[in-house]
């Protein structure tokens, strides 16, 4: 940032929080009304600088604060409020906005962070649905379930249509199971569009005899994230063993994992998920579908798979990512403007 634009921190607790921000981001200084996001932090960064303040500051900053006041400044005013504790909302509001609104289904892990950064392209209204219970809505026991649930939630902030639904990985099969339900209930889904879906539970190393795939994947993402070598790692990880590795690398740990209770939430949704997707045979969709698909690394995921689940056109675009990457901001710039056709279609 050039010095005309700095601003310094005003009081104590804005220099704590613009020196977590510069400590987890590898920068020099931060200004005070720089986004987080736009200085390059993520939905695994922003988990760790929620936690770091929460442990300099005693206080309980929910990382979806973080989304809704991504600099120092604003941040620093969100520490006053009440709610800025509830850690999962079950409809996050990522963008207000007129037009067809674009809703996001969680990934394995049950959180909808990840389509964040589509709030800089697109116009329309955007909401992510979090795999957190609503008041009153029975216990999901499948797929088939959650999309009921979801098409309920979707329905009641937007009763009349038309739909555009977005998934990523295993938010793919719950937009299409979501899509078909509303489509049962008589509503016009626009589109369906998935991110590198996944259809089968047979993704890289999950293995059913695996008793913690989830809490393995999830420790291996943050951790080399932040450059922490784990090839050599024999063992399946579990969170102790990944505190050791950080602090024997000299990290810090809060900069590195998530609060505990927000990984054991995540671990807990990724492992019940991959159960509903053994059981699940997803139902014919009448319309079109589109499909993003990663094309780098370990490719496990074949969009034509999909063929069989969709009466109209399935049309597929490249990418240039791999999977876990599909939501980074490199990874939108790339497929956004071809996103954006999509959605005008």
């Amino acid at each position: 940032t050039d010095i005309d634009h700095y601003r310094a921190p005003a009081n104590a607790i804005e220099e704590i929080l613009a020196g977590i921000y510069a400590q987890v981001l590898g920068l020099d200084r931060v200004s005070v009304d720089d986004s987080f996001f736009e200085l390059g932090g993520d939905s695994l960064s922003a988990m760790r600088v929620v936690a770091a303040i929460n442990r300099a500051l005693d206080t309980h900053l929910a990382v979806r604060t973080l989304f809704h006041a991504p600099s120092v400044r604003s941040l620093s005013e969100q520490l006053e409020s009440a709610d800025s504790g509830v850690e999962l909302v079950p409809v996050e509001i990522f963008k207000e906005g007129t037009g067809v609104p674009l809703c996001c289904i969680h990934e394995g892990n049950g959180q909808s962070y990840a389509y964040r950064g589509l709030r800089e392209y697109l116009e329309c209204p955007i909401i992510g649905i979090n795999q957190i219970p609503q008041d009153g809505e029975v216990t999901p026991r499948s797929i088939r379930d959650m999309a009921k649930n979801y098409a309920d939630r979707i329905q009641a902030i937007y009763p009349e249509g038309p739909y555009n639904l977005l998934g990523w990985s295993f938010g793919g099969p719950v937009a299409h199971e979501i899509a078909v339900e509303l489509r049962r209930r008589g509503c016009t889904v626009n589109n369906l569009i998935m991110l590198d879906p996944v259809l089968s539970a047979d993704g890289p190393g999950e293995t059913v005899e695996d008793e913690n795939p989830a809490e393995d994947r999830l420790l291996n993402l943050f951790l080399r994230s932040s450059g922490i070598d784990v090839s050599e790692e024999s063992e399946r990880l579990t969170y102790r063993r990944a505190e050791e590795l950080i602090r024997q690398q000299g990290q810090v740990v809060e900069f590195v994992l998530p609060p505990k209770p927000i990984f054991e939430f995540a671990v807990y949704n990724h492992n019940t998920n991959l159960s509903y997707l053994r059981e699940h045979v997803p139902d014919v969709f009448d319309g079109d579908m589109v499909v993003f698909s990663a094309t780098r690394g370990e490719i496990v995921n074949n969009p034509q798979d999909w063929r069989p689940y969709v009466s109209g056109d399935l049309t597929v675009h490249s990418v240039d990512c791999g999977h876990d990457e599909m939501t980074s901001d490199e990874a939108i710039r790339m497929y956004v403007e071809q996103l954006k056709l999509s959605l005008e279609a």
